[in-house]
């Protein structure tokens, strides 16, 4: 595990298994839609992910997503600067409707 943290490789996973993969797996198709915990990843699709979990975009609506996401981090980003100049948080609210 400390491998594949170092080699800073987005890897996300349920636990740890300490065997490897050689003789154990064999890829039978690659490139196709797959379900995850009930989630549908087809191929394009954008998966995030960090400590806290994973998201999937489906790739039909990744332009609107990253606009909105890219929306909300500029109003958190203004509000931060808003509260660290002084203003209240409760009026920093009220003004960017974020925290």
């Amino acid at each position: 595990m400390p491998q594949i943290l170092e080699s800073g490789f987005p890897v996300f996973s349920r636990g740890a298994t300490p065997y490897d993969s050689k003789g154990r797996i064999e890829i039978v198709e690659h490139g196709r839609p797959i379900t995850v915990d009930g989630v549908l990843i087809s191929p394009g699709d954008l998966v995030v992910g960090d400590a806290d979990g994973v998201c999937v975009v489906p790739r039909a609506v990744e332009e609107q997503v990253l606009a909105l996401v890219a929306d909300k981090n500029r109003g958190e980003s203004d509000f931060r600067r808003a509260v660290r100049g002084g203003m209240r948080v409760s009026e920093a609210f009220r003004t960017y409707h974020m925290l």
